[in-house]
C-alpha cells in the first residue's frame, strides 16, 4: 500500500502580519471618522448656543432708548454701574461692554465659564434719497439718488461709521465660545424706533418676551420680539 501524505495549509506569518495591518488601518480610519463627527457636533452646538446668546444680548440692547437724555455721545451714562446692567436704559450704555461668562440683567449666569460676549455701538452713515447721488455712484436725479442711498445703506451695514450722529446707530454683538468659535450679530437702530416714541395715553408695549429654564441645570433662556402695533409718531 502506498501511503499518501495530506498537506493541511494554514496562515503563514506574512499573511497574519498583513491581516493585522489591514485591521489596524480600518480601526484607525474608524477612530478618525468618529473624532471628526464628535468635533462637528461640538462645533454645531457652540454655534447654536453662540447665536442664541447673541440674539439675547441684541434683544436686550434694542429694548433701550436711542440716546442718553444729556448730550448724545456714544459712551455709558455718567454714574451708572459698570457691572450691574439692571439700571442701563440707553443703547450707549452698552458701548464697549464685555462680560465672561455671559449673565442676564439680574446677574444670573447663562452659560458655563469660558464663554464671552461683547457689544459695540457706533454711528452709521447713509446717503440721502433726496435725489443726489453718492460720490462715485454714477448718475443723478432720482436714479442716482436711489443708487446713492442703496450704496450708503450697504456701507452702513458693512460697518462704515462716523463721529457725527445721523439718527442711525449700528449695534454689533460678538459671542466667543471656549473653543474660539465666534458668532457676530449686527443691527441698525434709528432714533425714531418704537421704544423712543412718546405715548400720549397710558403707555404702550413695544416688546414682548418670555424667559424659561431648560435642561437639568435649569439654564435660563430668553427670547422675544418687537411688537408691530405701535402708535404713530406724535
Amino acid at each position: 500500500m502506498n501511503a499518501t501524505s495530506v498537506r493541511h495549509r494554514g496562515f503563514t506569518l506574512i499573511e497574519a502580519v498583513v491581516s493585522m495591518v489591514v485591521v489596524a488601518l480600518m480601526f484607525t480610519a474608524g477612530l478618525a471618522a468618529a473624532g471628526a463627527a464628535a468635533r462637528d457636533r461640538r462645533t454645531q452646538t457652540d454655534l447654536r448656543l453662540g447665536q442664541q446668546l447673541a440674539r439675547e444680548l441684541m434683544t436686550e440692547i434694542c429694548q433701550q432708548r436711542y440716546a442718553d437724555p444729556s448730550a448724545n455721545t456714544i459712551a455709558p451714562f455718567a454714574g451708572i454701574s459698570t457691572t450691574d446692567r439692571s439700571n442701563w436704559t440707553h443703547i450707549d450704555d452698552y458701548a464697549g461692554f464685555g462680560e465672561t461668562p455671559p449673565r442676564d440683567r439680574s446677574g444670573a449666569a447663562l452659560t458655563a465659564k469660558g464663554w464671552k460676549w461683547q457689544s459695540s455701538v457706533s454711528y452709521a452713515t447713509f446717503a440721502s434719497f433726496g435725489g443726489n447721488a453718492a460720490s462715485g455712484s454714477g448718475g443723478s436725479g432720482l436714479l442716482g439718488g436711489l443708487l446713492g442711498g442703496v450704496a450708503g445703506i450697504v456701507g452702513a451695514v458693512l460697518g462704515t461709521g462716523g463721529a457725527t450722529d445721523t439718527g442711525l446707530k449700528q449695534i454689533t454683538v460678538t459671542v466667543t465660545s471656549p473653543s474660539g468659535k465666534v458668532v457676530t450679530l449686527s443691527c441698525l437702530r434709528c432714533s425714531s424706533s418704537a421704544v423712543d416714541r412718546v405715548s400720549t395715553g397710558t403707555g404702550f408695549r413695544s416688546w414682548a418676551g418670555v424667559t424659561m429654564t431648560v435642561g437639568s441645570d435649569q439654564r435660563p433662556v430668553q427670547c422675544g420680539a418687537p411688537l408691530l402695533n405701535t402708535p404713530a409718531m406724535p
